[in-house]
């Protein structure tokens, strides 16, 4: 939705699967005019009310319904059924290049490209900037969810969102580009004396990560209250732009996470990050 929506395109959009995590202001005031219907995601999906709307095309994820009955029944019924896995790249400009396809798709290349290419060139000037900072914090993401706490792989775009923006990710020498899950002890162990929390689920304050578990207190990153949140914007619901346009725009996320290693979090204006209180 977000590439549709920065190449102009958001008032084609006429179903989604769920309204509930929507950040745009745009596409909601779309959905409360009732010009955006959620016909309910993967094995849920409203089939009879997709086929009544006679859409030209349906975007999904593969692996996560592609395969799924009801898109069989909805290519039989001659829909076009077009993946975007860009959630596959592991590169963050890999994933918001996808807005080059598309573009293609729509018959607006040219205009998709001078979009990517200004994001590239932007992410790259944010790149540079942080190659020049004398400060190369230490720094370790997520937080504990029963008993497991997951940290990016070496591989994983969040782990290269990290050495882009001047920090040094603790787990940069694991293999793969998912996660791994580690039990908390083995965090702390390894991550008490990091100098940046980022990516702490939804918190919003310190203290509220101590409910999880109380030896969080013990990083230091806590203690000296270097822990950040990637929800500086929220809508009702749970909607966080920093899962729709931030695909789109790394380089804003990579300006946040700039500030953050460079110690200016704190007073700077960044688009996605807050610091927890």
């Amino acid at each position: 939705m977000a590439f549709l929506e920065e190449l102009g395109l958001a008032n084609t959009i006429v179903a989604v699967d769920q309204t509930a995590f929507i950040s745009s202001p745009a596409l909601l005031r779309r959905i409360q005019e009732g010009l955006v219907a959620s016909v309910k995601p993967g094995a849920s999906l409203d089939v009879e009310r997709v086929l009544s709307m006679q859409p030209d095309a349906v975007f999904y994820y593969e692996g996560a319904g592609g395969e799924d009955p009801s898109f069989s029944l909805l290519k039989k019924n001659g829909i076009k059924l077009i993946p975007v896995n860009n959630y596959k790249e592991q590169h963050p400009l890999g994933r918001a290049e996808w807005i080059r396809f598309v573009g293609r798709i729509f018959g607006i290349a040219s205009q998709a490209d001078s979009l990517f290419d200004a994001v590239a060139r932007s992410y790259e000037d944010q790149k540079n900037m942080a190659d020049q900072q004398p400060l190369r914090p230490t720094v370790f993401c997520n937080a504990p969810f029963s008993g497991v706490w997951d940290q990016p792989q070496g591989g994983n775009y969040m782990a290269m969102l990290i050495k882009d923006a001047g920090g040094v990710y603790l787990w940069a020498e694991t293999s793969g580009s998912g996660t791994i899950s580690l039990q908390p002890e083995a965090v702390l162990l390894k991550a008490q004396n990091a100098d940046i929390w980022i990516n702490c689920n939804d918190y919003t304050e310190r203290r509220q990560l101590l409910s999880e578990d109380p030896r969080l207190s013990r990083f230091k990153a806590f203690s000296q209250g270097r822990v950040f949140a990637a929800n500086a914007v929220k809508r009702e619901g749970g909607a966080n732009p920093f899962w729709e346009l931030g695909v789109v725009r790394p380089d804003l996320v990579l300006h946040d996470l700039r500030q953050i290693f460079s110690a200016a979090g704190d007073t700077l204006s960044m688009y996605f990050y807050r610091k927890l209180r």
